[in-house]
């Protein structure tokens, strides 16, 4: 299974966006990986910072972190079981986070269209189910759209021929959580899959969700409505770490 774990950061109310940044980018990237033995459970590491600008929606969170684990074996007992998590880096996501508004998302994912990494900019659409409509509509919903995603990846003009990455996430049964003390349960559990599409340029990225086109980025997201509700993110990739 290609597995990506998500950690979807909201800062602390107390923090302006750019003291959030300035500590996750640094001093938070050193406790993981010096301390935390982050590297131990993950083989890849990227920031996604929101960018704030007009003409992108990102009001959901401040940030996510986006990683590829070394093994499915974190699903039981990953870097937030390891004494060290609780030792070193709880203390340091308290300086600059608030925890208990955080989310946690294991997925399983599919790359559609290849990724461009010198293309930096990014939209996620983190879809969280109607929870007043049964589970199976929101499933049936998200293999029509991986089905429609398949047919435009790709596409050599369009809204879609800006794209230079694509690929779908769907969160597993019962491995959406909270940060505070990976609690299972609660509001994460309302979160059921997120779209990633990569842009070469932050131009791009607003002209591809202006697109009016039913089949556009947007439209294609718009089509869950009634069976979930969306927090679009732009965001500009940060790698910290890549170990193949």
């Amino acid at each position: 299974m290609n597995l990506t774990k998500f950690s979807l950061l909201r800062r602390r109310a107390d923090l302006a966006p750019a003291a959030f940044a300035a500590h996750w980018r640094s001093t938070h990237v050193r406790v993981l990986t010096e301390l935390g033995g982050h590297a131990e459970y993950n083989r890849r590491y990227v920031q996604n910072r929101v960018l704030r600008e007009e003409g992108v929606e990102s009001a959901a969170f401040d940030g996510v972190a986006q990683m590829l684990p070394r093994s499915e074996e974190v699903l039981q007992r990953g870097l937030q079981e390891d004494p060290r998590y609780l030792r070193h880096v709880r203390p340091d996501e308290s300086l600059f986070l608030d925890v208990e508004r955080c989310v946690v998302l294991y997925c399983r994912t599919e790359v559609l269209q290849p990724h461009d990494a010198a293309a930096p900019w990014k939209w996620l659409a983190l879809l969280m189910r109607d929870e007043a409509r049964p589970p199976e509509a929101f499933a049936l919903a998200w293999r029509e759209a991986c089905e429609t995603l398949r047919s435009v990846a790709g596409a050599p003009e369009g809204p879609w021929s800006t794209l230079r990455g694509l690929s779908v996430h769907e969160v597993l049964p019962g491995a959406a959580r909270g940060m505070a003390a990976g609690e299972r349960g609660g509001a994460a559990l309302a979160y059921g899959a997120v779209l990633e599409m990569r842009f070469a340029s932050v131009q791009a990225l607003r002209d591809a969700l202006a697109a009016p086109d039913a089949g556009s980025p947007r439209g294609v997201v718009d089509r869950w409505a009634g069976v979930a509700r969306c927090h679009g993110l732009a965001v500009h990739e940060d790698l910290i770490y890549d170990l193949g």
